[in-house]
């Protein structure tokens, strides 16, 4: 007849002995033991298995070792079994409590990560791969396109770059089906439609769906332009807007127009140019319902609607919707016309106006409108030009002689008689 298993869990500190005596540094396996009837046999202590497997103690002697069993009692005739008695447990102490076994793995999970982090000299950031991170100090970049044969610090970067000359976008939104080409830009476009800008800047408390778009934008606010053109030395708050910039030094345009063949210093500026081809225009003002190209320009239209003007000129305190309108501006403070025409030497504030007027030497009107095939000059004369085909077309209206003009444009130049 079999008895109650005892499981005991001890830590053992110190025990003492009078049987036998070592000083020897072995480990001694101790398995869990039960009290069980032998019938007629020896009875005792005896080691078990328990569901297959052997639970074991092991415990290291750095002293003289005394192991003593505790005196068995028979009571009554066998069959009642047998009951321990005089057992002494000074000296031994329990371990802690038992821990579940998912809080232990998540721990040991949580410590192997925080054991794998090392902190850069340079910049002060915890990383797993210090060998990849150093590469964004270094420049070293191991990883080329074998397409256009731009270098990457990271396989994953490179591969994520060559989806844009195969096209491929893994990444579907399950709201609106648009692709991405990867899951954090979906992830990110997903709060479009949800709404959530979790977050908020602490100084203007303007909220962002992502934490970068956040970051940049504090850099208005401090002033901060970390990234220098190696060239001119001229400081920009994004890594891209520099980038974009050298180029402009080196001429380099390495995307072209399938359809006019016209080069371009980024793929987006190419894809957007497409879409003069194509009439697309994606982005939809939900108040007046006007459409555009590019998801900045709708933004900024927005601010027409809610009279936000986040850029302030240093100088006058004067505020405009964006950073560009707020730095031709500035010029108007210094008379600065760093750009010249090289054909007749006429200068110019800005570099838009300087190629505007290098049209007029070779006669190029590169703007052509799609209904009765006049040419213009400049976009915004093309897309004046446009509205008057539109019958739905917005009528502009002085508050002061009740004149309806057909632009806005035209009613600027209207206000300015009265």
């Amino acid at each position: 007849m079999h008895f109650i298993y005892f499981f005991f869990v001890f830590q053992l500190s110190s025990i003492q002995t009078t049987a036998a005596q070592t000083d020897q540094t072995e480990p001694l396996d101790l398995s869990i033991s039960k009290v069980r009837d032998e019938g007629d046999g020896p009875r005792g202590l005896s080691v078990e298995k328990e569901n297959d497997e052997e639970i074991g103690l092991q415990v290291f002697q750095t002293k003289s070792l005394d192991l003593s069993v505790p005196k068995l009692k028979e009571e009554g005739n066998k069959s009642q079994g047998l009951s321990m008695e005089g057992v002494s447990y000074e000296g031994i102490k329990p371990r802690r409590q038992l821990i579940p076994m998912k809080t232990l793995i998540e721990a040991m999970e949580q410590e192997r990560k925080t054991r794998n982090k090392q902190r850069c000299d340079i910049c002060r950031k915890e990383v797993r791969n210090m060998k990849i991170h150093m590469m964004t100090h270094t420049g070293g970049k191991p990883y080329s396109c074998p397409i256009c044969k731009k270098d990457f610090a990271q396989f994953a970067h490179m591969k994520e770059h060559a989806m844009t000359h195969t096209g491929e976008k893994p990444h579907s939104c399950p709201i609106c089906k648009k692709n991405f080409t990867r899951f954090r830009d979906m992830k990110g476009h997903m709060m479009i439609h949800t709404d959530e800008k979790p977050h908020s800047c602490s100084i203007c408390k303007k909220n962002f769906t992502r934490l970068k778009n956040l970051k940049q934008h504090m850099m208005i606010h401090t002033g901060k332009k970390p990234y220098s053109c190696p060239i001119c030395k001229e400081n920009f708050t994004r890594f891209r807007d520099m980038k974009r910039h050298v180029m402009a030094h080196t001429s380099e345009k390495p995307y072209s127009c399938p359809l006019s063949r016209k080069n371009f210093t980024h793929f987006m500026h190419m894809k957007q140019h497409i879409m003069t081809h194509t009439g697309e225009r994606p982005y939809i003002c939900s108040i007046c319902k006007k459409n555009f190209t590019r998801l900045r320009n709708l933004k900024q239209h927005i601010m027409t609607h809610t009279g936000e003007k986040p850029y302030s000129c240093p100088i006058c305190k004067k505020n405009f919707i964006s950073s560009f309108n707020m730095k031709r501006h500035m010029i108007t403070h210094t008379d600065e016309k760093p750009h010249s025409c090289p054909i007749c030497k006429k200068n110019f504030t800005l570099s838009y106006s300087m190629k505007n007027h290098m049209l007029i030497h070779v006669g190029e009107k590169p703007y052509c409108c799609s209904v009765c095939g006049k040419s213009f000059l400049r976009k915004h004369d093309l897309q004046s030009h446009t509205a008057t085909h539109d019958m739905n077309r917005p009528v502009y209206h002085c508050s002061v002689c009740n004149k309806d003009l057909k632009s806005k444009r035209g009613l600027k130049l209207h206000m300015r008689n009265h």
